[in-house]
């Protein structure tokens, strides 16, 4: 078994189908740990492994309590200034597929704001101790609105969030509407505390997404989804479905469902995979998916990659086309720190600037 599929039999909601004997006399057992990290599983390779020697080298459940313990005090401090938020992933997404807190790796907290609400919750964030970037303190909340629908947040001792009020960018192939999501919310006592998150339903699809945006560079984020679609009923998957078809995402979510009954063994319903055979990229999708896990060097895909699995999510070339006119003149956080402008000069040297990108494959 190679440690590619070793990771993936780690994942499995019923446990590795494979023997793990022979692990620890492995040489290489420290290209395992740092392959699982970069893979986001550490910990689900703990519970494979819990008799081995490499538990004093992977992360424990200590961060994620200190992350789960700040996450109640921002959630509380939000409630009391009457300003709603959706936290996801994190340690309700551990809670909510792997009913375990430490069997999730997570470091940073991500919330969901309305947009109206940008601002006064980076003011809040900001009282509670999280600050922006100095190179971005400068933005506006109306400039982030316009152009982009996230920024990250840092406290003093290291916890990160990441606020959020678009799940992708405009000019992206693939739009989740993130106004639909406010009405799938749910409910998770951690700690004594009732927190608000994405209903199931809704959050298999923003990980599905996200996923899809990121050319499903990590294992670990499949995992997520075969964990918290093992116990799925029917209807929640058409739900799920719904919900996709009325944010036209639904091939985000065909080509999760589909890696994960391929690599994980998650049971789907007939109608689902009905669906993903009718969609004929699925395949070259899912080959892209499991050739850059198989064969390429772990690390993040760059911009030709992901601009080619975009144009394979779009559903039509017209999309493609905006998203290219998108990244060609939509400014980044990079261009902002230097305290670029979006006109057009600025455009026509981040044209430039892309093109040299795209070129030399970076």
């Amino acid at each position: 078994m190679n440690e590619i599929d070793l990771l993936m039999a780690c994942c499995r909601t019923d446990g590795p189908t494979d023997s793990l004997e022979g692990l620890a006399s492995k040489e290489n057992q420290s290209s395992l740990i740092e392959l699982a990290r970069f893979h986001k599983v550490e910990p689900l390779l703990i519970r494979c492994a819990k008799k081995l020697a490499l538990l004093s080298d992977l992360p424990n459940a200590a961060r994620n309590l200190g992350l789960t313990a700040d996450l109640i005090s921002i959630v509380q401090t939000f409630r009391s200034q009457g300003i709603d938020v959706l936290p996801h992933k994190g340690p309700l997404l551990a809670l909510a597929a792997y009913r375990d807190l430490s069997l999730r790796s997570f470091i940073d907290l991500d919330l969901l704001v309305r947009t109206q609400d940008v601002s006064s919750a980076l003011v809040v964030l900001e009282t509670l101790g999280y600050r922006r970037a100095e190179r971005l303190a400068w933005v506006d909340p109306q400039t982030l609105v316009r152009w982009t629908g996230e920024t990250a947040l840092h406290s003093p001792d290291g916890t990160s969030v990441d606020l959020h009020w678009r799940l992708t960018p405009p000019h992206y192939p693939v739009q989740l509407d993130a106004s639909l999501l406010w009405p799938f919310q749910t409910v998770i006592r951690l700690a004594g505390t009732d927190l608000p998150t994405l209903a199931p339903e809704a959050l298999l699809l923003v990980l599905a997404v996200h996923g899809a945006k990121h050319c499903w560079e990590a294992i670990g984020w499949l995992a997520d989804v075969a964990w918290l679609a093992a116990d799925f009923s029917d209807s929640q998957w058409r739900a799920s479905v719904e919900l996709a078809q009325r944010s036209r995402c639904e091939r985000p979510l065909y080509l999760a469902a589909s890696l994960a009954h391929r690599v994980m063994g998650t049971a789907l319903p007939q109608f689902v995979q009905r669906s993903i055979q009718a969609d004929s990229r699925i395949p070259r999708l899912e080959s892209h998916v499991l050739d850059r896990w198989y064969r390429r060097a772990p690390k993040s895909p760059d911009s030709r990659e992901l601009l080619r699995f975009a144009s394979l999510l779009a559903r039509n070339p017209w999309e493609t086309l905006k998203h290219i006119e998108g990244l060609v003149f939509w400014p980044t956080e990079a261009e902002w720190s230097r305290g670029e402008s979006a006109g057009p000069l600025q455009r026509a040297r981040r044209a430039l600037r892309l093109l040299g990108k795209h070129v030399s494959g970076r």
